[in-house]
């Protein structure tokens, strides 16, 4: 994180590792610039109690509840707890993208290696995309 100041970075839990990774990047003062991400709704239920100050990616479940549920019926105390939707490439279409600022969440795709898809991708308007580190 030192050598790329300010610039957010996506980790995507893989294991259960809520409790190591809040307190590291606690530790390292980190939570504002690192987004917590997992395909495990409950992986990022328990990011989210342990008091995870940063942003955290919706989980599997909340994707399915975003692209199920009326916009209208996902505000309030219905509102998704991730502030970021990860999205894989078969769900980018305008519609989810529209949907997805309507509530407030930043839309990252992964993963694009290719420069042509990622025109594509950007035209979009996503917050990021995500390519694979090699």
């Amino acid at each position: 994180m030192k050598e790329f100041p300010g610039i957010p970075i996506n980790v995507d839990l893989k294991v259960e590792a809520a409790a190591l990774a809040v307190s590291t990047l606690r530790r390292l003062g980190a939570e504002e610039q690192v987004i917590l991400a997992s395909f495990r709704s409950s992986t990022l239920r328990r990011v989210r109690a342990l008091g995870y100050r940063g942003t955290t990616s919706l989980g599997r479940s909340e994707v399915a509840r975003l692209l199920s549920l009326p916009a209208l019926a996902q505000r309030g105390p219905l509102a998704c707890p991730g502030r970021a939707a990860q999205l894989p490439l078969s769900l980018a279409q305008p519609w989810i993208v529209s949907r997805c600022h309507a509530l407030g969440l930043r839309v990252d795709y992964w993963t694009v290696n290719d420069p042509a898809q990622a025109r594509v991708f950007a035209a979009l308007d996503p917050a990021r995309i995500v390519p694979a580190l090699r």
